[in-house]
């Protein structure tokens, strides 16, 4: 999920830390691929058979001489398992409103004698409906899907990580270990983790498999917005992450300004207006801990 409304929030604030790039712009550059960000884009684009976008990504990559390291998601953290439930409960819902569709579209397509005009639209409706929810269902990867990437990454001699976690955070360990000079991912978590695992530096490169590449420069970000490092990774609890649960009626634009006024969560929570409503759990040093603001 990310941080959300963060891009929204960074476009008004810091606009400058924001460029758009083309993919030669980073020629000869190491970059950490979040893999299931793209895995889910993949699939979705191709109903399915995420592979050979994988295969084409490789081939731009090297084209420029560009050094990827590819990195897999691990178990969730236990701060993430409400959410990452709440996602397995979504696609189930989804499969069984297709068990749903199906029967009904076969249902209305199988009748006999001569169908109204009434009826011909209502097969008409069932029918995109029943397509709309299979390709979502056969969006969704497999196990099989990465197994067969990891296999097509060994062939290829293309190093690649086993996170414990999530991937975007290890991406981030290896900009500020200097074994790789940015991190791609379109999850928004990836510039907290850059400011608590590469010491608030680097680089989070996003659309890698759009024509306008774009570029966020993290030093750049917190010199714009006027915080540090942690007091940035509260702006984005505060904003909603998958983290814990969030203060009623915060958002990001809120959660700015009242960390820019009282400096961190506990200070915000002691001078917090009656209006904003704070969840019966509030376990935000869980969601900082997961964010890496104690390594």
């Amino acid at each position: 999920m990310g941080i959300k409304n963060l891009s929204k929030l960074l476009a008004r604030i810091a606009p400058t830390c924001r460029r758009e790039k083309v993919l030669s712009d980073y020629a000869g550059q190491r970059f950490a691929i979040d893999v299931p960000i793209y895995m889910w884009k993949f699939s979705s684009i191709t109903g399915g058979h995420p592979l050979r976008c994988f295969r084409e990504q490789l081939h731009e990559l090297r084209r420029y001489g560009i050094l990827p390291t590819y990195v897999f998601d691990g178990a969730a953290a236990p701060a993430k398992h409400d959410e990452v439930a709440r996602r397995r409960e979504q696609r189930a819902g989804v499969r069984s409103a297709l068990t749903t569709a199906r029967r009904q579209y076969f249902s209305m397509r199988h009748a006999r004698g001569i169908m109204t005009r009434s009826q011909i639209h209502e097969l008409s409706t069932a029918k995109q409906q029943y397509e709309k929810l299979h390709r979502r269902v056969m969006s969704v990867p497999t196990r099989a899907h990465y197994d067969g990437l990891r296999a097509f990454l060994a062939g290829e001699q293309v190093p690649f990580v086993e996170a414990e976690g999530d991937a975007e955070k290890v991406c981030a360990e290896l900009v500020g270990r200097g074994e790789a000079d940015a991190v791609v991912t379109d999850d928004y978590d990836a510039l907290v983790y850059l400011c608590t695992m590469a010491s608030g530096k680097g680089r989070m490169v996003i659309g890698l498999n759009r024509p306008n590449i774009v570029e966020y420069d993290v030093k750049d970000m917190l010199r714009e917005i006027q915080l540090e490092p942690l007091q940035f990774v509260d702006v984005c609890i505060l904003s909603g992450c998958d983290f814990c649960n969030k203060i009623g009626g915060v958002a990001c634009n809120r959660a700015f300004q009242l960390v820019t006024e009282h400096k961190n969560i506990e200070t915000i929570l002691e001078n917090l207006d009656d209006k904003f409503v704070v969840p019966g759990v509030f376990d935000y040093p869980a969601a900082r801990d997961q964010f890496g603001c104690n390594n």
